[in-house]
């Protein structure tokens, strides 16, 4: 026998092997089985959970669409319920849906559960439209009677049914639902939950099952197909394949150029501003006709005509006192053009609804993306290292670039507004000149609040030439400096506010710090559709004070998280930017600034899909300055990722908005951009090209990575001279 063992030790341990691994089968099949047999068993009449709130508010957690402070008062009452015993209680002060929720995790599969709870209302409001105080479950579309208006203590029941494979669900005591936010106050008193044998006659069971957060959307993503959004996507696709394959041909074209092999025995350079003026009209006129042809966002454009209207109506002076009626949260600067609109379509009686007003709304971004071509050309006039192929390249690249055009002319944001304003401030910067770059700041920050990620870029040229040791300034005339640039900033900011401030209560000062703080404190959460690293972790339009590591009664949240990102992408770039050469180097400048924002964007909370977008210009800048093959390709890859994002939230805001009245859990997985392949696909595309762009930065300030070879320029340099190109 030991001889058999020891000629055959492989077979035995395989054997040994086999045994160990049925035995495991063995005593897992055994206890699907029982669990099986288990829940095969008669569901059983029960009271699984049941609480007065005398002694406790009963495992019970506070949740809302609208989690700013001041939106809606969540109270534990001492002596508000039935026979002035302890209860709950919701005021919802502007309209909400807002909730208690508990969590049952020990429901039984295909199951029947009566919740029952007294309530009392209070001004709950019944207009058309609003739902008033109800029971439901989480996530899903079903909901028991509602009361509203002035109701005395009331017993209000719902019955549901848990799905075949569902073992928990999330229970809520809620004044307003989804599409039905409400105002008024609602107490709650004695709830309680039973299980049940079978129905009662006569009741009906609603289902309990979860249809409308991430995990089952993306079990459930084949029943929310689209023609629209997968025609827009497929268009989006080929718009960029063709754009990709026409700046290859172009580029071929200007290297042949380089070489010799297409090259002219003479070549003016007087007509390149033509071509130039030609190119960016071709790209005015494609605008033009694309503003009321390409796919639209109604949501916003419509937004910025009712502002428009609003603004005419009140002046300036009273717009803000109606901010919140009219769901106004931009910072002034874009109103001056608003007013402009709405006293146009008011005097020449042109309806909010025409071609004409919604071109009017997004000329001044289409105008800036003209601005910036006309920018680009001016800068490659006077580089060394730039022909007249290379400088028509470089303006389409930005002028005829996918996602400038989609979010300016189709979208019709302002986002080329704010990023023209910041290729100012980061040109001046570059320059030295400090005071025009505080003023370039000054009006981004007063057009949208993302305009301060940009500042600490300013700050840091200043701290820099402060603690310079090569600097021939006097320490005095460099605190001066210092002291211009802040007074600029405030002065220019100050005036574009003061038309519109001077009569908000109870002083201009604490009116703009409150606008600021409220814009940012109305997308409390993780993920605003920003496909970003919180995106990835399926934390899009949740809360971002969820708490993510316990620490005693307080905790870690995702806000400190992202907080703490964006300390340290600030850390990152200044430590970049005091190490960096921009006097030799001028494209780090804008590298490093491209750097903070991205990161910013990529790992903060809060973020929108659109503010990755001056990235793109300033990658560009970049690449001119440059002129390295690899940050070239780094543009490319980001204007792929960022299109297919933008486009993706755009048209999921359109077929969502489409689709509010008639499929309510379809226009959410399109609305609220619920994670699927496609769009975790996505976001790991922005989260890699930020890693990437972050590293390549690096890399650069410290000379690691070099740009003076010719194996890593995009084209041969040359200086142009009287129309000959000399080697």
């Amino acid at each position: 026998m030991r001889k058999f063992f020891k000629n055959n030790k492989r077979m035995v341990m395989i054997a040994a092997c086999i045994c160990i691994i049925a035995a495991i089968a063995g005593v897992l099949t055994g206890c699907l089985f029982k669990k099986s047999d288990k829940d095969n068993t008669p569901a059983e009449d029960k009271v699984i959970y049941e609480c007065d709130f005398n002694q406790t508010q009963g495992g019970l957690v506070t949740d809302a669409y609208d989690a700013r402070g001041g939106v809606t008062v969540f109270t534990y009452e001492e002596a508000g319920g039935m026979d002035d015993s302890r209860c709950l209680s919701i005021q919802n002060i502007s309209q909400n849906d807002a909730r208690y929720v508990l969590k049952v995790d020990d429901a039984r599969k295909n199951t029947y559960y009566r919740v029952s709870v007294w309530i009392k209302t209070e001004n709950v409001s019944e207009e058309d439209g609003t739902i008033g105080a109800n029971i439901s479950v989480l996530n899903t579309s079903y909901r028991s009677y509602t009361y509203t208006g002035n109701q005395d203590w009331t017993l209000l029941e719902f019955f549901g049914q848990t799905g075949k494979e569902q073992t928990s669900f999330d229970l809520c005591l809620r004044l307003g639902f989804y599409s039905g936010i409400n105002t008024g106050k609602v107490w709650f008193d004695d709830l309680c939950v039973e299980q049940l044998s079978e129905l009662p006659k006569g009741v009906i069971a609603y289902s309990m099952e979860d249809t409308m957060s991430a995990i089952k959307q993306e079990q459930q993503r084949d029943r929310f197909k689209n023609e629209k959004h997968d025609d827009t996507l497929s268009a989006g696709f080929i718009i960029m394949v063709i754009t990709i394959a026409v700046f290859v041909i172009c580029m071929m074209y200007a290297r042949n150029r380089d070489k010799g092999v297409l090259i002219r025995p003479q070549e003016s350079n007087t007509n390149i501003i033509w071509s130039v003026i030609i190119l960016i009209l071709i790209g005015f006129i494609v605008r033009l006709i694309g503003s009321v042809t390409l796919p639209q966002c109604d949501i916003d454009v419509n937004l910025f005509k009712y502002w428009g209207v609003k603004v005419a109506e009140y002046g300036p002076t009273e717009l803000y006192k109606h901010a919140e009626s009219i769901n106004l949260d931009y910072p002034p600067l874009l109103m001056y053009w608003l007013w402009f609109v709405g006293k146009f379509c008011s005097i020449f009686k042109v309806g909010t609804a025409s071609a004409i007003c919604t071109v009017l709304i997004k000329l001044p971004s289409m105008l800036a993306d003209c601005a910036i071509a006309f920018v680009i050309y001016a800068w490659c006039k006077n580089l060394r290292n730039a022909n007249k192929n290379w400088t028509l390249i470089a303006v389409s690249l930005w002028l005829f670039n996918p996602i400038v055009i989609l979010d300016s002319t189709a979208w019709g944001q302002v986002d080329t507004l704010l990023s023209m304003f910041i290729v100012g401030a980061i040109y001046w910067i570059s320059q030295n000149r400090y005071i025009p770059a505080s003023i370039a700041l000054a009006f981004a920050v007063a057009l949208k609040p993302q305009g301060i990620m940009m500042i600490p870029i300013i700050g840091y040229a200043l701290f820099k030439i402060l603690v310079s040791s090569r600097s021939s300034m006097k320490i005095s005339r460099r605190i001066m400096l210092i002291v211009k640039s802040i007074a600029a900033f405030s002065a220019v900011f100050l005036a574009i506010m003061l038309p519109f401030g001077i009569k908000m209560e109870p002083n201009i000062f604490v009116w703009i710090y409150d606008l600021y703080i409220g814009t940012v404190d109305g997308y409390e959460y993780a993920s605003v559709n920003a496909f970003n690293a919180f995106y990835i972790l399926g934390k899009n339009w949740v809360s971002d004070s969820q708490v993510v590591l316990p620490i005693g009664n307080l905790g870690i949240t995702w806000n400190h998280l992202g907080m703490l990102a964006i300390v340290e992408a600030a850390i990152l770039a200044w430590v970049l930017y005091m190490f960096a050469d921009t006097k030799k180097k001028p494209y780090l400048v804008w590298l490093i600034s491209a750097t903070l924002l991205y990161n910013v964007v990529t790992f903060g909370p809060r973020m929108h899909e659109r503010y990755f977008f001056p990235v793109i210009i300033l990658l560009l800048f970049a690449v001119i300055l440059s002129n390295n093959k690899l940050l070239l390709a780094l543009f490319g890859v980001t204007t792929l990722s960022n299109f297919f994002t933008v486009l993706e939230v755009m048209t999921g805001l359109t077929v969502g908005g489409e689709l509010r009245e008639t499929d309510y859990e379809a226009m959410a997985y399109y609305y609220w951009n619920y994670l699927n392949p496609e769009r975790l696909l996505m976001a790991w595309g922005n989260v890699l090209t930020c890693i990437a762009l972050t590293a390549i930065t690096v890399l650069m300030v410290f000379n690691v990575i070099k740009t003076d070879n010719e194996k890593s320029k995009i084209w041969k340099e040359s200086i142009i001279d009287e129309g000959r190109r000399v080697k």
